[in-house]
């Protein structure tokens, strides 16, 4: 952006053919409508979905540009916003930042959508989050008097406020079909299944990521969905970390409440070996268990899925291995096979 953000060249590559990466052993996960699926996915002009991968174009997008166009339609999806509005926001960070999370851009600029902290839109440790910084894009379009009418690039521009807003034209068709993907109609997606991916686990993973965009609150959540917290968190419908757990396992096994007595509801794996679905935990003491104060679930590709805290929404980051506090074991939940 410029004037509200920082203004880009274009980035990535358009085209119509999506292929997700995987990377080590752990497979991608990836939301196509309602279903998630994991390893090698491609569009393809017809055909059902779990037919072998077939590019019809010469775009590919890596990890971190599917898991970023994944959560920027999550978000819409959780705003009850139509398919439009998420295609539109495809198409701006397809040019402001190629899809990638940046910690970089012109003068102040950060994030999938190249938002400035000093133009209001957050402070860097928002915008450097795609949940966030795709509900701050949503935000400023619905308030954009008539954009489900205008042109596509018209409505980003109106967002972005770039030096070059019809440059945004150029990723439209691209756009409008991932969109379409995620949403789960237009071309199909050709994939292997989430069965082939680690059982139960990527499902929890799934019924986890429908929740981005959800508050946290303190108490708040268990297997049934987000629920009205107690204490700080008693004015917000959320889920507090162990809530969210609960609810992602829901349908598979019972959880404890707490997170520290969810530490014992599994087989303990080292956390180099955690699969999707598995419990991270975090502690005042990583040497005694009674400390652990914090729990999420590992979503593959060293990416977790939590409600981190008060004031903050339930969220995808990348997990790191030197974090503090960070139990050096995973649980697998009763149920994972």
């Amino acid at each position: 952006m410029s004037a509200g953000g920082g203004g880009r060249p274009a980035r990535g590559v358009v085209g119509v053919a999506f292929v997700l990466v995987v990377v080590g052993a752990v497979p991608l996960l990836m939301w196509v409508g309602d279903q998630l699926f994991g390893g090698d996915c491609a569009l393809a002009a017809s055909g059902p979905v779990g037919a072998a991968p077939r590019r019809i174009a010469g775009v590919t997008l890596d990890a971190e540009q599917a898991r970023n166009a994944q959560t920027i339609v999550a978000v819409a999806r959780r705003r009850g916003l139509v398919e439009r509005a998420s295609a539109i926001a495809l198409m701006a960070a397809m040019q402001e930042s190629g899809l990638r999370d940046l910690d970089h851009g012109d003068r102040d600029s950060l994030g999938l959508f190249q938002q400035r902290p000093s133009q209001g839109w957050g402070t860097p440790e928002q915008i450097r989050d795609p949940v966030y910084a795709s509900s701050e894009f949503y935000e400023h379009l619905v308030r954009v008097p008539g954009w489900q009418q205008m042109a596509m690039w018209r409505a980003a521009q109106a967002v972005q406020r770039s030096a070059d807003g019809q440059a945004y034209a150029r990723h439209e068709g691209f756009a409008i079909k991932l969109a379409a993907v995620l949403f789960g109609h237009g071309a199909g997606m050709a994939c292997a299944a989430a069965d082939e991916a680690g059982g139960a686990g990527a499902r929890v993973v799934a019924r986890a990521v429908k929740q981005l965009g959800v508050p946290y609150s303190w108490g708040g959540g268990g297997p049934d969905g987000p629920t009205r917290g107690i204490g700080r968190g008693a004015g917000t419908v959320g889920f507090d970390c162990s809530g969210l757990t609960q609810y992602a396992w829901a349908p598979w096994t019972h959880l404890d409440r707490l997170a520290a007595d969810q530490y014992h509801d599994g087989t303990h794996v080292p956390l180099g070996r955690a699969q999707p679905g598995d419990l991270v935990f975090w502690a005042g003491d990583t040497g005694n268990w009674r400390t652990i104060h914090h729990v999420a679930i590992y979503a593959g590709h060293h990416r977790i899925v939590e409600a981190p805290h008060t004031g903050a929404n339930v969220r995808t980051r990348p997990l790191g291995r030197g974090e503090y506090g960070l139990m050096p074991d995973s649980v697998r939940p009763k149920g994972s096979a």
